[in-house]
């Protein structure tokens, strides 16, 4: 039997099977500061995610441009654990969890400062 050599942009879709998918970039949940975006694309691209981290850091220096490039992939590229069937639930479900995320920064800044007052 001969087996398919499958390049390093194809993966199975299923363990055990010998169909290829493309691979796709995907916001990681183990490698996560924020939202995961940097994290991703460090394993799309087979480099260290602090490399990327700093990419973005200095890209925002640049008249913040780090800051909507980050911003604008969290929007659009789905998370690993997302089941979403279409890209527009996708869009919907990353627009979910920006909003639990700004609802905890400032459920945490609130506290802060109820702290500091008490």
């Amino acid at each position: 039997m001969q087996t398919e050599k499958l390049s390093q942009e194809e993966t199975p879709t299923q363990p055990g099977s010998t169909t290829p998918s493309r691979r796709r970039i995907v916001r990681s949940r183990r490698e996560r500061l924020i939202a995961g975006v940097s994290g991703g694309l460090a394993a799309y691209f087979h480099v260290d995610p602090l490399l990327v981290r700093l990419g973005f850091v200095v890209l925002s220096l640049f008249q913040g441009f780090g800051i909507v490039l980050y911003l604008l992939l969290w929007f659009l590229v789905p998370s690993e654990s997302s089941h979403a069937p279409d890209s527009r639930s996708q869009i919907c479900e990353n627009v979910s969890e920006m909003q639990g995320f700004v609802q905890k920064g400032i459920a945490r800044l609130r506290d802060l400062f109820r702290n500091q007052d008490a």
